[in-house]
């Protein structure tokens, strides 16, 4: 916490308990200022001008009540912490009052709990307000990608192999420079296959290896108008766990630079005409001297230098000094015929620095042995796709915070759990009782570590359930044996519950065939949430048993049966929801957050499998998963 006073709205019509709950606070030496009001009006404005940090209001007030309080507070801040202190109030008010956004609720009673629950509400309200600003900048990196791609000159797209084929996304650019509009290709990508690979008989293959994919490639494009244009490519393979998914890539119209070369080699009469007259800057060197032969207009103009200047000047001179040493390489080691080279960086004579594009060719100039140069001035695109790349990355490191956040917090809640529980033993090996003491203190500490037991539960499903809702969980999909690896180990690790209750807990296992692709982890929840819960809501006596299984088309099937008290048809359908139970409030039999089967279907999704359930209140339910994913269809 910081060292700054907390400024705390007390809504309370009773001194006394004003004081009492001041004195809590200073006890534990929480640093606060605090106003203290009992109607409407002063709350509101107070709310406005001693802008408070935490409110602490009673349930009931003479002509005020708390439940009114909340939903003032609620309109002026979604995330300012709100406290119910009251002398009473009954368990449906207390699941409302949370329900419409209080923090907590305090019984004057126990009023001791009140400075931790005034800590943890602020801890609360900073991890809100530290989660809104990530996603807050995250929506604001995506919509900086989003315009820059829409007002790109040349085509940006995203191709993906799964569920199937298709283009993801395509920038606009795509209408201008093919005639095809960004619709033709979502409806049919096979319009821009070339854009992906060059072997238009692989859009029938099963699989596709990166051989059959395009990297960097200068490729002639048939347009809606049955024209053509010459692109060149970059694409970018994306291969998660060796499988691929994804191509992104950008296209650049290249059409006129490629003209010009074919119809430079056609004769050195349609090479003058064009060189003088071309649209983009052209030069000729000498290979053995760097110096310059010829220069046309396009060239003298872009430069700033005359064509005099020019004949006195090497290839050199038009280089920025650091740079001069990587041309001087690449004369030396590429001596290609054709050679197309990328963001170049030229110097014009007034000093300033164009990032281009060269496209040259080797040929006889008279006597000379000399090149042929081409120049694209491309510096905008460049500055544009370095503005693509830091909005990308931005969006990556806002889904790396969310993603630390969640490990962080993980760390937060276990370690005083963990500090806890040691003392705990601590205690129990040193504290002396009487023997008539024993058993009462055995009761105890078998309560603690059951607790315990029951909060690491629970903090594991909320956070589990946190990371799919965010999308941080990361499946790390692998071909496994499910026998070895989870079923042979169940009845191990439930052992004593089977025992106490002493149920009949039997295998039916029609299969040897236990290979199963998925995550490991997250398959392993699925099935051992549904062995809990069956043992959990099964009598004394009962019986649990599992079938293994392949269908008719060799899926590996698993079904999960008891003999317990079932689930009404009416619940049947709420099930899978996050915190729901069929029986709900501190009269309920038997303990749970409803989190546990939410996370079995949502790991069922992730491992593309399928989940039912049937069910008759009192005569037990049987829960089936049908495994469809295999790693062959994964590739396809």
């Amino acid at each position: 916490m910081s060292n700054e006073p907390i400024k705390i709205i007390v809504v309370e019509d009773s001194i006394a308990d004003v004081e009492l709950a001041i004195r809590e606070l200073k006890k534990e030496k929480i640093p606060f200022v605090h106003v203290h009001v009992d109607n409407e009006d002063d709350f509101i404005k107070q709310l406005n001008e001693f802008n408070p940090d935490l409110i602490l209001c009673d349930y009931s007030l003479p002509t005020f009540d708390g439940m009114s309080a909340l939903h003032i507070t609620r309109k002026f801040s979604t995330h300012l912490p709100f406290i119910i202190y009251t002398g009473s109030i009954d368990e449906a008010t207390a699941v409302n009052c949370m329900k419409a956004g209080a923090n907590d609720y305090i019984i004057k009673q126990f009023r001791t709990r009140l400075p931790m629950a005034v800590i943890s509400a602020l801890e609360q309200s900073k991890v809100i307000k530290e989660k809104e600003l990530a996603e807050k900048k995250l929506i604001e990196s995506e919509e900086k990608f989003r315009t820059l791609s829409e007002n790109a000159e040349d085509i940006i797209y995203r191709f993906s192999f799964f569920p199937e084929y298709h283009f993801e996304y395509i920038s606009p650019s795509i209408l201008k420079i093919t005639g095809y509009s960004v619709e033709d290709l979502y409806k049919d990508f096979k319009l821009g296959w070339l854009l992906i690979s060059n072997k238009p008989n692989t859009i029938s293959k099963e699989n596709i290896s990166t051989n059959d994919l395009l990297t960097e490639a200068t490729v002639n494009f048939t347009k809606k108008d049955s024209s053509s244009a010459w692109l060149e490519l970059k694409n970018v393979i994306k291969l998660p766990n060796g499988i691929i998914s994804t191509v992104e890539g950008i296209a650049r119209d290249i059409t006129k630079t490629m003209e010009a070369q074919l119809a430079l080699e056609e004769s050195e009469k349609t090479y003058k005409m064009m060189f003088h007259d071309n649209p983009h800057p052209m030069f000729v060197y000498d290979l053995d001297s760097l110096k310059f032969i010829d220069v046309n207009n396009t060239a003298i103009n872009f430069y700033g230098y005359s064509r005099e200047e020019f004949l006195q000047m090497t290839i050199k001179d038009i280089r920025p000094v650091e740079d001069v040493p990587a041309l001087l390489e690449n004369i030396e080691t590429h001596n290609e015929e054709y050679q197309n080279t990328k963001y170049w960086r030229h110097m014009k004579k007034d000093g300033s620095i164009v990032y281009v594009d060269v496209s040259s060719h080797s040929f006889n100039y008279g006597n000379s042995n000399s090149r042929l140069v081409l120049v694209t001035d491309v510096t905008q695109r460049y500055l544009a796709e370095q503005k693509l790349l830091e909005a990308k990355d931005k969006a990556e490191k806002a889904d790396k915070l969310k993603t630390n956040f969640l490990a962080q917090m993980s760390h937060e809640i276990r370690t005083p759990i963990n500090v806890i529980m040691n003392f705990v033993g601590l205690i129990k090996d040193t504290v002396m009782v009487s023997k008539e003491d024993t058993k009462v203190m055995e009761i105890a500490f078998k309560s603690i570590g059951t607790a315990n037991l029951r909060i690491i539960r629970t903090i594991d499903l909320i956070l589990n359930m946190a990371e799919l809702q965010v999308g941080a969980f990361e499946p790390k999909k692998r071909t496994f044996n499910f026998y070895d690896e989870v079923l042979s180990k169940v009845e191990n690790d439930f052992k004593i519950e089977i025992n106490n209750k002493k149920l009949k807990f039997s295998y039916l296992l029609n299969t040897q065939n236990f290979e199963v692709y998925g995550d490991d982890y997250s398959i392993t929840q699925i099935f051992v949430n549904l062995v809990d819960n069956a043992i959990k809501y099964t009598n004394a006596e009962g019986t649990v048993k599992i079938i293994a299984e392949r269908d008719t088309q060799n899926r590996l099937t698993l079904t999960i049966s008891d003999s317990g008290i079932g689930i009404s048809e009416e619940y049947l359908n709420k099930i899978f929801t996050p915190f729901s139970q069929e029986e709900m409030g501190y009269t309920r039999r038997f303990e749970g957050n409803g989190l546990g089967l939410a996370l079995v279907k949502r790991y069922c999704e992730v491992n593309n499998a399928q989940i039912t359930v049937c069910s008759k209140k009192g005569e037990g339910t049987t829960f089936k998963v049908v495994f469809s994913e295999t790693e062959n269809n994964n590739e396809n």
